[in-house]
């Protein structure tokens, strides 16, 4: 038979009955030429129109186990438990990438072929990441990930998966926390903070601003956006009128052990103020918004790009002071502050609160919540704070 190209099935059939005749030819012949070059072209012919399926995970578990004599206890290490052992070799449960990394890793299966993505790599491991610790049932509760049966053995993926939604594949967001808070802090659940910055981002990424941020904006700014304060719907018109400046805002529940009152963040030069209402008063929705757009006009840059607050925090660094003052001064000024009868009397009146509040129109809310703060007496002017007057308005 002359040999020529494979280019149909009856060349194929042809061509393996040709090998069959010559397949015991001795070395040197020329039948053993033929039989190499036959197995070249039937090879190509193969691989390009009746390619071998890669091995199912399953199936390689199976061969790697055979091949090194092991036992369904032998994979327990690997795996989990003996259930989850039976439970994978029954086909009844999907390898998570922690096993998939232990198995590529302790028993050198390929991991394209556990992932069932040829060509594909692990994610590269993230140094002193504890993915089970993050809170994935709250997060599944608030619509950020899918929830499963099996949700904190897959909170890696989980996990992960959100990380790639908010364009942070491969590193977890990194925060300037206000008054010097320790990220090891005992009563401060670092998993839980970090998922709710994901969970806002991810938030963020659906608004869409009516203006383009230019990066311009001063303490006028911050005038006109606490003089919003004055309406019944202020919460919302402050939305609007951030978002004609290229600011989202987003309102967002803290997560408990986090002690979050708000945050400043730059995702792709675009900066986003988040509030999480801890407290649903007027006064201290005004103050943490005017305090968060202060740090987006003083502070935020694509080498800080995330700050976060918690009022009750004593200490105070330079940032923090300045955001500060510059969100009292947004309300009243300090000359006009310091020269009102308010501040001059033992105990200010309602009057007092009042017609101030009218005088630098504004709710007279933020003047009473500074009346409290400034004076550490917070059992005065409670029925003018605006308590539980916030959080239903972005319900």
């Amino acid at each position: 038979m002359m040999i020529r190209a494979i280019k149909t099935d009856a060349d194929y059939e042809a061509a393996l009955a040709r090998v069959e005749e010559i397949f015991d030819s001795e070395p040197g012949s020329p039948e053993f030429d033929e039989l190499e070059v036959w197995g070249t072209l039937i090879g190509a012919y193969e691989d390009e129109n009746h390619p071998v399926p890669p091995p199912t995970p399953l199936e390689a578990i199976e061969f790697v186990m055979d091949q090194q004599g092991l036992k369904q206890k032998d994979l327990v290490p690997f795996i989990g438990s003996k259930s989850k052992v039976s439970e994978v070799l029954a086909g009844k449960r999907k390898l998570t990438l922690k096993m998939i990394r232990a198995l590529h890793e302790g028993l050198g299966i390929p991991a394209d072929t556990l992932l069932k993505e040829p060509g594909k790599k692990l994610p590269e491991t993230l140094a002193d990441v504890h993915w089970s610790q993050f809170p994935v049932r709250e997060m599944a509760k608030r619509g950020w990930i899918k929830d499963a049966k099996d949700l904190m053995d897959r909170a890696e993926e989980a996990v992960r998966n959100l990380m790639a939604q908010v364009g942070q594949p491969d590193c977890l967001p990194t925060a300037c926390y206000r008054c010097g808070i320790s990220r090891t802090a005992a009563d401060i659940d670092m998993y839980a903070v970090q998922a709710w910055l994901l969970g806002v981002q991810l938030k963020a990424q659906h608004i869409e601003t009516t203006g383009t941020y230019d990066g311009n904006l001063d303490e006028t700014f911050l005038s006109r956006l606490a003089r919003l304060s004055m309406f019944s719907d202020g919460p919302q018109k402050a939305v609007e009128y951030l978002s004609s400046k290229g600011i989202k805002l987003v309102v967002e529940p803290h997560f408990p052990h986090t002690k979050l009152d708000g945050a400043a963040i730059l995702q792709s030069g675009v900066p986003i103020v988040a509030l999480t209402l801890r407290y649903d008063r007027i006064d201290n929705y005004w103050f943490t918004l005017l305090h968060e757009c202060a740090h987006v006009i003083k502070h935020l840059s694509e080498d800080n790009s995330l700050i976060l607050d918690d009022f009750e925090s004593e200490a105070v660094d330079a940032r923090e002071h300045e955001a500060n003052i510059l969100a009292r001064d947004a309300v009243v000024p300090l000359e006009t502050w310091e020269n009102h009868k308010i501040t001059k009397v033992k105990h200010p009146k309602k009057d007092h609160v009042i017609g101030l509040a009218s005088q630098m129109e504004v709710h007279p809310a933020l003047i009473a919540g500074r009346v409290r703060y400034e004076r550490k007496k917070y059992n005065i002017f409670s029925n003018l704070v605006g308590n539980r007057d916030v959080r239903k308005l972005f319900a």
